[in-house]
């Protein structure tokens, strides 16, 4: 992949983090609190080398968060 780039969402479409391929992860906080258990959404950004060409993608889909 190209150039990832991963956006988390809570539930209500507030943004609590991006993530680039610099950024070691995501553990769970925001603004140093700890998130409760629930469903939170995901975006993923990259571009992919197809034949010399960049085409670019997304991925969204959610995942659990439980503590």
């Amino acid at each position: 992949l190209t150039d990832p780039v991963v956006f988390i969402f809570d539930r209500y479409g507030k943004l609590l983090k991006q993530l680039d391929e610099t950024t070691i992860g995501w553990d769970g906080t925001f603004n140093g609190r700890p998130m409760p258990s629930s469903d939170y959404w995901f975006r993923l950004e990259y571009a992919r080398d197809e034949d010399g060409v960049q085409v670019a993608n997304t991925i969204r889909t959610h995942f659990s968060l439980v503590r």
